[in-house]
């Protein structure tokens, strides 16, 4: 499991110019990173939070996993992914779960723990096994872990990497594409 895919300490030089790397802690683990110019002004408020002591911060990274694509701050809950999938397609998610044997998408995810999971080269998602033989994966519509509740990818499969019974992607809220061998 990557270090940094959780929670994460900042640490920026005060006169910072964007160019030099900046320390990123997670627990005993650190790196120095860089950082892409569209993440520049999301680094520096992070920073900022935490230097008065609030919120969580959590970063996505390229491929190298050392060059910091964007920021999020405050904890992410795949409970709210899953509401907000739900909320946009509530007759297709309830009819996978009715397939699997839950009944409803409630039955099939409450209580789910999610965990990040590679899934081949630098490709992660944030998977949680069902008691109905399927998991459940949320990505941020690409390859790497969600960083929003309203743009993000769902997928409900026999197993991680597995052709999927349903998947949708959502931007800001709303389904834009999805499919799978079980979508109406």
């Amino acid at each position: 499991m990557n270090p940094f895919d959780g929670p994460v300490r900042l640490d920026v030089p005060a006169r910072w110019d964007g160019r030099r790397t900046i320390r990123v802690s997670a627990g005993d683990d650190d790196a120095m990173m860089t950082v892409a110019l569209g993440a520049h002004a999301q680094v520096r408020a992070a920073a900022a939070l935490q230097a008065q002591g609030g919120g969580d911060v959590r970063i996505l990274t390229d491929a190298t996993g050392l060059h910091i694509l964007g920021v999020a701050t405050g904890p992410l809950d795949p409970a709210e992914l899953l509401r907000v999938a739900y909320a946009a397609d509530p007759a297709g998610l309830d009819q996978v779960a009715a397939r699997l044997g839950a009944g409803t998408w409630a039955a099939l995810t409450t209580g789910l723990a999610f965990a990040p999971e590679g899934t081949g080269g630098p490709c992660r998602m944030l998977v949680a096994s069902t008691p109905f033989h399927a998991v459940i994966g949320l990505t941020d519509g690409e390859s790497q872990l969600p960083v929003n509740a309203a743009t993000f990818y769902v997928g409900v499969m026999p197993g991680v990497c597995s052709e999927e019974f349903y998947f949708a992607f959502l931007e800001r809220g709303e389904v834009v594409h999805q499919g799978g061998s079980w979508s109406a």
